[in-house]
């Protein structure tokens, strides 16, 4: 199940709430592969912008990479 939060506002940066950030973490932590996971934690955790987030992640992984893993991900689940 995809959180309505993720639907409704797919680049959300700040979580304010702490129930919302509560849920955001489970969901996140329910992610298998480990990249996409550090990926959901930064955008949506951290409030990284995808630049941000490509860098932090390293690897070679580009703005455009980072972006595409999260919305595959998104897609499929």
């Amino acid at each position: 199940m995809i959180p309505k939060q993720l639907k409704q506002i797919p680049y959300l940066t700040a979580v304010e709430d702490e129930v919302e950030l509560a849920y955001l973490r489970g969901y996140i932590a329910k992610i298998d592969d480990a990249l996409t996971r550090r990926i959901f934690e930064l955008r949506y955790i951290d409030g990284c912008s995808w630049v941000q987030v490509a860098k932090r992640v390293g690897g070679g992984n580009t703005v455009e990479g980072v972006r595409k893993r999260h919305d595959r991900y998104i897609r499929k689940h």
